[in-house]
């Protein structure tokens, strides 16, 4: 099974203020074998406006160098096939989606459904309740990812990131699974040498039913007749 870890930068917050995608990754993974397929889909886009001071400061996308990049419009049915049939992951999904639908709205082409995309901050809250931060710095700290090339945001280096994290959140961590085979080695090892020392009991356990109490459970085994099945271990 085959999803589309996604990531856009914008030129500011809300897409219903008039702000744009300036910048989209894409990197299809393969969810049952934990690794990406190789494909990828990187576009910048010209906004037809100007950046904000707050989301250059993000993403260092300036006016000057997205001006002659390709609008949106040019783009869409690529990025369109590019993920087909597949379901998108993103960290804030909200975000990515609300952008990525609006700019496909303008355009005239279908909205994703957010059935259709899963957020990998919900997933890392879910999972790692122990920590007090979620966006992607962090969880790559908390998983030993190497991000010390992302100076500044950008779609597709934090698109291969979310993949890497994503991996890790699903269980792909070979730590985890090298930790979870040595338990079982280690359970294995204490009931083998439980049974050795069992087999090693220098003398039979002496009897704790008493003569009396004896006594009286076979009298009272006698009272269910001859066929009762206890008459076969008397």
């Amino acid at each position: 099974m085959t999803i589309i870890a996604l990531d856009v930068e914008t030129t500011g917050l809300k897409p219903e203020d008039g702000h744009r995608i300036v910048e989209i990754g894409m990197v299809e993974l393969d969810e049952r074998q934990l690794q990406r397929t190789g494909r990828l889909l990187h576009k910048y886009v010209n906004p037809e406006r100007p950046m904000s001071d707050g989301a250059y400061e993000v993403h260092g996308l300036g006016d000057d160098f997205l001006k002659d990049k390709p609008v949106f419009s040019e783009i869409a049915e690529e990025l369109l096939e590019f993920v087909g049939d597949c379901s998108l992951l993103a960290h804030n999904a909200m975000f990515d989606l609300g952008f990525l639908n609006s700019e496909l709205a303008a355009v005239g082409f279908e909205e994703f459904h957010p059935n259709r995309v899963h957020d990998s901050l919900r997933l890392a809250r879910e999972e790692l309740p122990q920590l007090t931060r979620f966006n992607l710095d962090a969880l790559c700290r908390h998983f030993k990812i190497d991000n010390s090339g992302r100076e500044k945001h950008g779609a597709l280096l934090d698109a291969e990131l979310l993949a890497d994290v994503y991996f890790h959140l699903l269980g792909g961590d070979q730590d985890l699974f090298t930790q979870f085979d040595n338990q079982i080695h280690e359970t294995e090892d204490q009931a083998e040498a439980t049974r050795a020392t069992a087999a090693q009991r220098p003398a039979t356990l002496a009897p704790l039913l008493t003569e009396e109490e004896d006594i009286a459970h076979r009298e009272a085994i006698k009272q269910l007749g001859e066929d009762a099945l206890w008459n076969r271990w008397l």
